[in-house]
């Protein structure tokens, strides 16, 4: 045997070990099928070709419960539609601190609708309440994303079919004022208490508006300027830490009570969900270098008060998406009334944090400074002692503060959060893979510690926590005081880039037609394995709201929106008067007023 011959099986061996550690990490297996479970199967809808089907709301026809065997119609139904009149209110009409009407100079009504000159996208996220005064009412809270913010209350009947109605003479204005107003009100959830949870997503940067007021108060960015509208024409009585919090309505006999939950942080909030223990409460950082945050209240029900904490990314893997061990970093104990009364003295930033120019590789001139990268931009900073607690600025500036703490601020709009008790699993959607989550971006990586170093993908993921099984210590070595932390991350659907030839009849569409494009909000299906997932996206000519299996894996389409629209807040409603529920609401659909309703109605999964 030649001495080539002889080499070959150890050459052989050696690329084989070398391939085995160069192979992408495995990601989470499956989980197994909870069990009992009833899977649904929607009838099949294709990607809409002619003009007419791209224009309009397509869902599917019928679903079939595959353990029990039974196949039923399902549809959409509209609930309420920007612009709709009612009880001398106008769905998604603005107001100021008066609660007086705003009007444009015609004198037509001011509505956030997403379809006219008012700055914002229109209704977003409604919730579905159950008076808890024990009348057997039940009513809609409905949240506008517009700069000036809005909330509107109206009663929903159910017939024998479970056909749902908005009840006429019911519409209600949910005034904020006592909390000097409301702003790009985006993604929420149903508190297991039955209230209506909200957000308040990008927040203004305090220290860009400090150096770029003017004197009449003004700026000149457009959404913050806006806010003057609410105070008469008064821009110096808008504040930047008025907004950026999560916000809360409570019913009683039909009236609303709101508040905002200045203990749980200040930043980009797109969506608050609270944990079946009643007092974990995850939320999400909609914007470029933003964190990922847990809140844990003192007391079940009651929002008020609580320990902060944001994620670190401790990367194990880059394939698809990637995965991560995650750590939590204290940012303290904090509770509503000292936060409320800080922001009430209206602290400029310079109150919060001293801040130097950093060096060109994101290094810092002065000792004591420390680099972070937040919201895209790097800068030296270092907490000024004195007037204010440090309690007060891990919660006025909550993503600075996480970043000076150590935690990951490199997300890129991270969206919505959900909770598959089948599997004791959270899912959470990232938009796009890029930017501060892309390996080696200087701009949105220096001065930071490029945690997440992952390869861009524009059409996004959706990612898997795994919940701890064991209690979990935070940055500090001190017990985290809640059975809900998360104690992993990984990517378990990606979106795939795809280019379309001209001639193709898919042409327009920058992700593939068979899979996810840019996923914003999520809800699961407790006991049918399946996540859905809504797109907010330009890269299909048409968003859609898909089915994901968790346990197989398949992707069915539920519906397809209209050119221009957004899938925002699919919830599941799991037995409303023995029938189930996937709202919709059909966001800034080209050509008309956005619109709320529901998908269904489904039969109980049990």
């Amino acid at each position: 045997m030649s001495f080539v011959r002889m080499l070959s099986p150890l050459v052989a061996l050696i690329i084989s070990a070398w391939s085995f550690l160069q192979a992408p990490t495995p990601r989470h297996p499956a989980p197994e099928a909870a069990t009992g479970v009833s899977r649904l199967d929607f009838s099949p809808l294709d990607v809409p070709l002619a003009p007419e089907a791209q224009r309009e709301l397509r869902t599917a026809t019928s679903v079939s419960d595959l353990e029990t065997g039974a196949t039923y119609p399902v549809g959409f139904t509209e609930l309420m539609r920007s612009g709709r009149e009612d009880n001398s209110e106008i769905f998604g009409g603005l107001k100021d601190a008066q609660e007086r009407p705003l009007r444009f100079p015609d004198g037509t009504h001011y509505v956030c609708s997403g379809t006219n000159a008012v700055p914002g996208a229109g209704p977003d996220f409604f919730s579905i309440l159950d008076d808890p005064d024990g009348s057997g009412k039940r009513y809609m809270v409905t949240q506008f994303e517009c700069a000036i913010g809005a909330y509107y209350v109206n009663a929903i009947a159910q017939d024998a079919a479970g056909t749902l109605k908005a009840v006429p003479g019911t519409l209600r204005y949910v005034g904020q004022q006592a909390y000097h107003g409301g702003r790009n009100h985006c993604a929420g959830s149903k508190t297991p208490w039955e209230s209506h949870l909200g957000s308040e997503e990008y927040e203004a940067d305090a220290r860009i508006i400090g150096q770029y007021r003017r004197a009449d108060g003004t700026t000149g960015f457009a959404d913050f300027d806006e806010t003057a509208k609410f105070f008469g024409g008064d821009a110096w009585q808008a504040d930047p830490y008025y907004w950026g919090w999560v916000t809360e309505v409570q019913l009683e006999a039909g009236v609303p009570d709101y508040r905002k939950h200045y203990a749980m942080g200040r930043f980009s909030h797109e969506v608050a969900y609270v944990m079946p223990d009643d007092r974990s409460v995850y939320m999400s950082d909609d914007g470029t270098n933003g964190g990922l945050y847990l809140f844990v209240a003192d007391h079940a029900s009651n929002l008020n008060s609580g320990t902060l904490y944001a994620a670190r990314w401790r990367q194990r893997s880059t394939y698809e998406g990637g995965g991560a061990d995650l750590e939590w970093i204290s940012l303290g104990h904090a509770c509503e009334a000292e936060i409320r009364r800080a922001l009430e003295a209206r602290p400029a930033f310079s109150d919060l944090f001293e801040s130097e120019a950093p060096h060109e590789d994101g290094s810092c001139p002065t000792e004591g400074f420390a680099p972070v990268n937040s919201a895209g931009r790097t800068e030296c900073l270092k907490l000024r002692r004195g007037r204010y607690s440090e309690a007060a600025v891990s919660r006025l500036e909550s993503r600075r503060y996480a970043a000076l703490m150590g935690a990951t601020t490199e997300f890129r709009k991270e969206e919505g959060i959900t909770y598959d008790p089948d599997h004791r699993r959270l899912y959470v959607a990232i938009s796009e893979v890029g930017r501060g989550m892309r390996d080696g971006d200087g701009e949105f990586d220096a001065g930071g510690p490029n945690d997440i170093a992952l390869e861009e993908n524009g059409c996004g993921a959706v990612y898997a926590l795994n919940i701890a099984d064991a209690p979990r210590n935070d940055s500090r070595g001190k017990r985290i005081d809640s059975a809900y932390v998360a104690a992993d991350m990984e990517a378990i659907l990606t979106g795939r880039p795809k280019t379309y030839a001209p001639d193709d009849p898919y042409a327009g569409n920058m992700c593939d037609v068979g899979g996810i494009a840019n996923p914003d909000n999520l809800t699961y299906l407790p006991g049918g394995n399946l996540l859905v997932i809504g797109e907010d996206s330009k890269n299909h000519r048409n968003n859609v709201l898909w089915g994901y299996d968790v346990v197989s894996g398949t992707l069915q389409r539920i519906a397809t929106l209209p050119l221009g629209a957004e899938a925002t807040a699919p919830y599941w409603y799991g037995d409303l008067g023995g029938y189930g529920y996937l709202s919709l609401t059909v966001q800034h659909p080209e050509g008309e007023a956005s619109y709320t309703g529901v998908i269904g109605p489904f039969r109980p999964l049990r």
